[in-house]
């Protein structure tokens, strides 16, 4: 236990501080792996997800794009490749045993998923082309395409989805069995047409079907011993040389279902962890694209560099161990949402790349709640010491809280850690590896609070049921309230997509209501890529996607 040193609040104060690219780091899957039965789990309700969003949400579930529209086919060079430099080695080509949620950035080039997801969050067809729920919510009958085919001539068709799905549940080390336990049976009805038998409603099924466990492997791979290092699936991109930890070499799939996606001759994938490496490797020329710091910003519009912006579902917060008093009582909680100035921290750490908020989802997701806001808990030390008297804590109070070492992670917890002491706080800070995170936390029950990234999930149910039900693994001491459970139970319903918008609102606003969290901000993902590169974006998520992304003709 320790207090940070002040080197470094002076830096933060003066808006000096280290630059911070949060796009999902420190929050791994473990989670994925521990004993959650399905009630618990993130297999939540969709509504109907070929409907558009309600017409009275439509402001707040489409995210700004900074991109214009796709360029015309015939401006792309199609034998030419994108050089990108991303900022991790996938832990594994195989999906099923993937560890992290970056491993998706890369895996998507090589794996077809079943679904897809629109920028603003919703369902979308991938190797399935049309899907519908029975009438009791416990089936979901999914149409593949026709003639699709893998990377090795393998058919991908219903049969081959029922293998991966049986695969990804039960293969040893599996890391996305939970979000499939609630499939009871798979029942293949035709060559193209599958049913899942549920064992619950879960109508978010589609959403978790557009990540890791919707990802398809040729049931031919299944038994190849270096499955982990030599993928074999069925999207846009095929890997034909894979230098473990360093460089990736994809190779456009002339078989692939949508062609016109396809805007390059492939992917030369270069791996860096270093984010100045990563820039000067694209101010030089060895790269057409990389993910920034928000403190390169500026440098990399005055180059003249394209610069995509996307706040994503990745939001900072400082966690609790609710179920351990101080923390138990409501009125701490909510001292500790007013004690924290939100906007300092993303002022002065990520140069203002971030939008500050108290709620667990965007303003531009359909779970998000407009009549609570971004500014639940305004910035009052005064009213925070009040909360604190009222709950029988005059004085303030001590506690562990758990941050992850990194410099930009030191940065955050050491203004937490200083605005908690002006209404009588002690954080006692304690710094961990970021890969013992959820193992020390979560698993071990260390530390009472942590100062952490927490990367959503595909479904907004997932995110709810793994935060705040009380068999959520990523919910420490299992702390919830019986209005949470039912909330959270109410989004799980297979209803219109009006109704389960309207649901997962009443859960957001549950949340805040009992200051379950304590939601800091958003940070804004940013990308920056040669003026040579057409088609950059980013999907609603924050990752980069390189549908229709390709070089410039000459």
């Amino acid at each position: 236990m320790y207090e940070l040193s002040r080197r470094r609040l002076l830096l933060l104060g003066a808006g000096t501080a280290a630059s911070i690219m949060l796009a999902a780091c420190g929050d791994d899957d473990a989670d994925e792996t521990q004993g959650t039965d399905a009630a618990s789990r993130g297999t939540q309700p969709d509504p109907d997800p070929t409907s558009a969003p309600p017409a009275d949400t439509a402001a707040t579930t489409a995210p700004p794009s900074t991109s214009s529209e796709t360029p015309a086919a015939d401006a792309y060079d199609l034998e030419a490749p994108v050089r990108f430099t991303w900022q991790a080695p996938p832990t594994t080509f195989d999906p099923h045993r993937s560890q992290t949620a970056y491993d998706l950035v890369t895996l998507q080039n090589v794996y077809d998923r079943l679904f897809t997801l629109t920028v603003d969050g919703l369902p979308a067809p991938g190797v399935v082309g049309e899907w519908e729920f029975s009438d009791d919510g416990l089936q979901l009958d999914l149409t593949i395409r026709e003639g699709l085919v893998f990377h090795d001539g393998t058919a991908l068709d219903a049969e081959a989805v029922r293998a991966n799905l049986e695969r990804a549940k039960t293969v040893e080390g599996s890391t996305v069995a939970a979000d499939l336990a609630i499939i009871d049976t798979v029942e293949v009805l035709a060559p193209t047409r599958l049913r899942l038998h549920l064992s619950a409603q879960a109508a978010e099924l589609p959403a978790v079907l557009s990540d890791r466990p919707g990802m398809l492997v040729s049931p031919a791979a299944f038994d190849k011993p270096d499955l982990d290092v030599a993928p074999v699936g069925s999207g846009m991109y095929r890997v034909t040389r894979y230098v473990e930890g360093s460089e990736i070499t994809f190779e456009r799939f002339d078989d692939y279902w949508d062609p016109d996606a396809v805007r390059a001759s492939g992917l030369d994938w270069s791996i860096s962890t270093d984010p100045l490496t990563r820039f000067n490797a694209l101010r030089s020329g060895q790269t057409d694209g990389t993910s920034i710091d928000p403190s390169r910003l500026r440098e990399a519009e005055d180059a003249g560099l394209n610069v995509v912006k996307r706040a994503g579902v990745i939001f900072f917060h400082l966690q609790l161990n609710r179920s351990r008093e101080p923390f138990a009582k409501v009125e701490v909680r909510r001292a500790l949402n007013h004690a924290i100035d939100r906007r300092s921290i993303v002022d002065s750490v990520l140069f203002g790349q971030g939008e500050v908020s108290s709620q667990i989802f965007p303003e531009w997701h359909f779970a998000f709640d407009p009549e609570t806001g971004t500014n639940a808990f305004e910035y009052d030390p005064e009213l925070a010491r009040q909360l604190l008297a009222d709950a029988g804590y005059p004085d303030g109070f001590e506690f562990e809280m758990l941050y992850q070492t990194t410099p930009q992670y030191e940065l955050i917890a050491s203004a937490i850690q200083a605005q908690l002491a002006e209404v009588g706080i002690t954080a006692n800070a304690r710094g961990i590896p970021v890969v013992e995170a959820a193992e020390l936390f979560y698993a071990r029950q260390e530390g009472d609070a942590l100062a952490a990234p927490a990367s959503g999930r595909a479904d907004p149910t997932q995110t709810l049921r793994q935060l705040f039900s009380d068999q959520g693994f990523s919910n420490p001491g299992r702390h919830t309230t019986p209005e949470m459970l039912a909330a959270i139970e109410a989004t799980s319903v297979v209803q219109s997509p009006e109704d389960r918008a309207r649901a997962l609102r009443d859960a957001s606003a549950q949340i805040t209501a009992d200051a379950l969290d304590v939601v800091l901000f958003f940070p804004t993902n940013l990308y920056a890529f040669s003026p040579e590169v057409l088609g950059p974006d980013t999907w609603g998520f924050g990752w980069p996607d390189f549908r229709y992304v390709g070089m410039r003709q000459s």
